[in-house]
């Protein structure tokens, strides 16, 4: 009967013995690879404490209690409007049937968001925003129709060296 040899390690060898839901295969990991995951692990149990170990400079001015400005600029209070005044929207809700073709517009739509401001320009689809809910089987595919109907100006800087390929 052959004589079965044993793999030699390197001096200074540890051998880390895996779950065995990970195979249960034997890794060899040298001293250093050792104290490195210790380091990293000392390393995360201390990076949450960082923060607030930070010094802030005493003519700082903190923004929301975590952001801070050292030049002393004061934040402009925001106008303060009367909060929970208007109802939550509900999107409409649309239920597709197998093997159909939903039909979706998306359109410029303006919209009060709060009882107090003025109506506001937004994206909406099938003329409301927000969109409407999607209700299906899970697993059963759907088909959706996605019409744009935004137009060819866009609110925000758009790159026009990106070309999309649209089907």
């Amino acid at each position: 009967m052959p004589r079965r040899l044993r793999p030699r390690r390197p001096l200074g060898a540890v051998c880390l013995a895996l779950p065995a839901s990970t195979g249960g295969s034997i890794a060899m990991a040298t001293r250093r690879d050792v104290l490195k995951l210790g380091a990293m692990a000392g390393t995360g149990m201390i990076a949450p404490a960082l923060p607030q170990l930070k010094r802030v400079p005493p003519n700082a001015v903190q923004y929301h209690g975590h952001v801070t400005h050292h030049l002393g600029v004061q934040p402009q209070s925001p106008p303060t409007l009367a909060q929970f005044v208007d109802p939550l929207p509900i999107p409409p809700v649309i239920r597709p049937r197998p093997g159909s073709v939903t039909d979706i517009s998306m359109s410029p739509i303006t919209q009060k968001l709060h009882r107090d401001l003025p109506p506001t320009p937004l994206w909406g689809c099938n003329g409301v925003y927000p969109g409407p809910t999607f209700e299906t089987t899970r697993g059963t595919p759907i088909q959706v129709n996605w019409k744009n109907n935004l137009g060819a100006t866009h609110l925000l800087p758009v790159d026009s060296a990106v070309r999309l390929k649209v089907e």
